[in-house]
């Protein structure tokens, strides 16, 4: 469709003072400032770790068979073959659990699970955990056939020193600074969300819509920043 003078003279146009639109401007003017600091001051885990000179990275079984028994579950089978779709981490006090979707194929037709535990570790060292979240879960190991298990194991995790003591002392220090930056970047969204959430209101307020309205509203289009979703989406 064509949106001609026609249609867009059906559009309802709220023909606000200057008084109206002082507090609006003022709010856009806020998050248009907001949303440039963010879009300069974004911070990505795997541009911090490559400004880091590195060697050959290790794998995920290098920290795997490291530990004792206790320390480690696995919670699918060794020979389960498929897809993996996608991969979530969570750290659950010391533990860092990886869970997966994956999909295998049985009698010519494929099934899908969504959200399954494959294994978690048990990481006293607070950095290391943070570290192998953040390198699994932007590894690039999603869509990839053959043993989950076997698969999960080789996942990539960048190596700067030979020297466990060593590597372990930059793997502090690059995670200190990036969670820093991080905690900064979380304070700007929130600021971007708290801005635009004050600007649907003022306009709601135009239009003196019902708390029902409003619902409906937020049902179709959503409630999230749309400014997030699109400054953020890669």
């Amino acid at each position: 469709m064509d949106f001609d003078d026609y249609y867009i003279g059906k559009i309802p146009i709220f023909k606000a003072s200057k008084i109206d639109q002082e507090p609006i401007i003022k709010l856009v003017q806020d998050l248009s400032k907001e949303t440039k600091f963010l879009k300069e001051n974004r911070v990505k885990f795997i541009e911090e770790v490559n400004k880091i000179p590195r060697l050959d990275d290790r794998s995920l079984n290098y920290y795997y068979t490291k530990l004792n028994s206790k320390d480690k579950k696995v919670y699918i089978k060794s020979n389960l073959q498929g897809n993996i779709n996608n991969i979530t981490m969570l750290e659950d006090g010391p533990w860092l659990k990886l869970k997966i979707d994956y999909e295998i194929r049985t009698d010519k037709r494929k099934e899908k699970f969504n959200d399954i535990i494959a294994l978690k570790i048990n990481l006293i060292d607070k950095s290391l955990r943070s570290f192998l979240n953040h390198s699994i879960t932007t590894a690039k190991i999603k869509n990839k056939k053959g043993f989950i298990l076997r698969n999960l194991l080789k996942i990539p995790i960048p190596l700067f020193e030979k020297n466990d003591g060593e590597n372990s002392t930059i793997i502090k220090e690059l995670m200190n600074n990036f969670l820093e930056s991080l905690k900064k970047q979380i304070i700007l969204k929130q600021k971007i969300k708290s801005l635009e959430d004050q600007i649907n209101s003022k306009v709601y307020g135009f239009y003196n819509l019902s708390d029902e309205e409003i619902q409906h509203i937020e049902s179709n289009f959503g409630s999230d920043s749309v400014i997030l979703k699109l400054l953020l989406k890669d």
